[in-house]
């Protein structure tokens, strides 16, 4: 009986100590998946930092080229306005210098005493007339439309 109880001790020693073994493999290979999945884990959220870090320097680059846009286009617009405002003051120039040479020929035609129209005279007044609605124009295209229409009022006064 002794016998047959130390060979039932020796088996059940050998079965625990197989399915211990087999625990401590099985123990093993589930450290190392954890392990592996931990890695792969940690891997990952490094690439989403990668990519989160590449998102925000993506942002900033494109503000930084749109704000780089908007300065260029700023800068153009305003050498537009100054362009347009030398134009302006060109045909200022020319509107004044015009009036002014209608008003020297007014006061010739004044100072030679005579109430009689010569006929020479009356091609100047189609000049300076020809000379007053081209200014007009030129003054109603830097005005717009109103002013256009206040032209257009006055020569029908003019001619009516």
């Amino acid at each position: 009986m002794v016998e047959s109880l130390r060979k039932l001790c020796a088996a059940t020693v050998a079965t625990i100590e197989g399915k211990l073994e087999a625990q401590k493999q099985s123990d093993a290979a589930e450290a190392k998946r954890l392990e592996e999945e931990e890695v792969r884990r940690k891997a990952d959220e490094e690439r989403e930092q990668r990519e989160e870090e590449r998102r925000q320097e993506d942002a900033k680059l494109a503000e930084a080229r749109e704000r780089a846009e908007k300065m260029k286009k700023m800068a153009e617009e305003q050498m537009d306005i100054l362009r347009i405002e030398h134009e302006l003051q060109a045909k200022k120039q020319a509107y004044s210098d015009a009036q002014k040479a209608a008003r020297i020929v007014d006061d010739a035609g004044d100072d030679e005493g005579s109430d009689s129209v010569p006929e020479d005279h009356s091609v100047h007044y189609s000049f300076i007339y020809s000379l007053y609605s081209i200014l007009i124009t030129l003054h109603s295209s830097i005005r717009g439309p109103q002013s256009r229409r206040r032209h257009i009022r006055r020569e029908s006064l003019i001619k009516g």
